[in-house]
């Protein structure tokens, strides 16, 4: 467990444990990619998620706590495995105008939004890859998208649930190009 943390230095990192609880906020500067040393790490996180410029994939499943705004930030488009923000969260994803926000990997990943809880993209797009899904358990929460885009392109076999914020739900496009038996519902 650990207060706030930054990774520096120009290459890869490397979490070592399957689960890591940072109570503060989560800074990733000048990295190459971060992964974990056995699967994909849960990176429970109490603050917020920031990256400098990341130059491959950040392989891990980024879960926002309970309770709490979050601010997930980036310079430009960013690739992620997983993200989860448990009940009552919010997760404003803050980047460049039209910044893409890559979601999935092939082992699956993907974002799961629990009860009560909102991801905010602005007018930056979201794209579901490889094996991704979005709420593929059933989870009921929702995304806030103004003038954004959404592409889904992924070859999960399950169905991608997309629920939208009331007030900020205007999708600019929407592409749905599944493979493998997947579905969309919006």
């Amino acid at each position: 467990d650990y207060g706030n943390v930054v990774l520096s230095g120009g290459e890869t990192k490397t979490f070592m444990g399957t689960t890591t609880e940072i109570f503060g906020s989560l800074h990733v500067s000048d990295v190459i990619e971060v992964n974990g040393s056995s699967g994909i790490p849960e990176i429970r996180i109490h603050g917020n998620l920031k990256f400098g410029e990341l130059t491959g994939l950040a392989n891990i499943h980024a879960i926002f706590a309970t309770n709490t705004l979050h601010t997930l930030q980036s310079p430009g488009s960013l690739w992620i495995h997983k993200i989860t923000a448990e009940a009552n969260s919010t997760i404003n994803f803050i980047a460049a105008d039209s910044a893409g926000l890559t979601i999935g990997s092939a082992d699956g990943g993907g974002i799961a939004l629990r009860d009560s809880s909102v991801l905010s993209v602005g007018t930056n797009s979201i794209r579901l890859v490889e094996a991704g899904l979005i709420n593929g358990s059933g989870e009921p929460g929702r995304i806030s998208i103004g003038n954004g885009s959404i592409f889904l392109s992924s070859h999960a076999a399950g169905i991608s649930n997309l629920y939208f914020d009331p007030t900020h739900n205007f999708v600019d496009y929407l592409e749905v190009d599944l493979s493998g038996g997947g579905t969309a519902a919006v």
